[in-house]
């Protein structure tokens, strides 16, 4: 497992098969194997912070995966794949 702060209030860690990104101390997107993923919670339309949807745009950028490739899930498997890391 390795920490990894990509800017200000964003932060990766990065396990064996995957990686999962917080906004401030929120797990809100990852990807691994299966592709990139990102919480429906903190889409932008849902009124959830514009500051949060730049990191997760910036992180899938970082790491070059396309927006059309990213599924939106559930915020509890978000939170299952770090459970995984950690």
């Amino acid at each position: 497992m390795k920490l990894e702060q990509i800017g200000s209030n964003m932060t990766a860690i990065h396990g064996t098969n995957s990686t999962v990104l917080f906004s401030y101390e929120t797990p809100v997107a990852s990807f691994g194997p299966l592709g990139g993923m990102r919480s429906e919670t903190y889409m932008a339309c849902g009124g959830k912070s514009v500051t949060t949807e730049k990191h997760i745009t910036k992180f899938f950028r970082q790491y070059s995966i396309e927006k059309k490739e990213v599924r939106v899930v559930k915020q509890a498997v978000i939170e299952r794949k770090l459970e995984k890391i950690v």
